[in-house]
């Protein structure tokens, strides 16, 4: 190998350790001594800014929440079906409720109209034996035994 391609391998080596410690260094909450000079060397191989540095940590920040993002969505098929078969199991429960209150509905509605009808019949009734006894008092008077 010449030293040219020698000197290159070295740099490429050196820049993706540098951007493997950047990246490290840029998930730190807190840093040491140590770690701020490892970063501002890694910054320096880089090319790096402080206003680049910045701008890093939000993205790297962002790439663990989708990946948080994406890990709870993950081999969740199962409980995903679970959770549909649910929601069906629901619908076809309260279906079958709703039928059931609308047959007692039905039922209780015809019990009332039974009774409305009974009231109305003799309401009719009484208004009609009254116009009897009007016109028939002899006759009807001993039938019903009233005055």
């Amino acid at each position: 190998m010449d030293l040219v391609t020698r000197i290159q391998e070295a740099d490429q080596e050196a820049v993706r350790r540098a951007w493997a410690q950047y990246a490290a260094l840029l998930e730190q909450e807190t840093a040491s001594a140590a770690a701020e000079k490892a970063m501002r060397a890694a910054m320096e191989t880089l090319g790096k800014t402080p206003a680049d540095l910045v701008e890093d940590r939000k993205v790297v920040a962002r790439v663990r929440q989708l990946q948080q993002v994406i890990e709870a969505g993950t081999n969740i098929e199962e409980q995903s079906a679970a959770a549909q078969r649910a929601v069906a199991d629901y619908a076809a429960e309260t279906e079958a409720l709703i039928r059931q209150r609308r047959a007692g509905h039905a039922q209780l509605y015809a019990a009332a109209s039974d009774w409305t009808q009974k009231y109305l019949r003799a309401e009719e009734a009484k208004h009609e034996l009254a116009g009897l006894k009007a016109r028939h008092a002899t006759l009807v008077t001993p039938v019903i035994g009233v005055n």
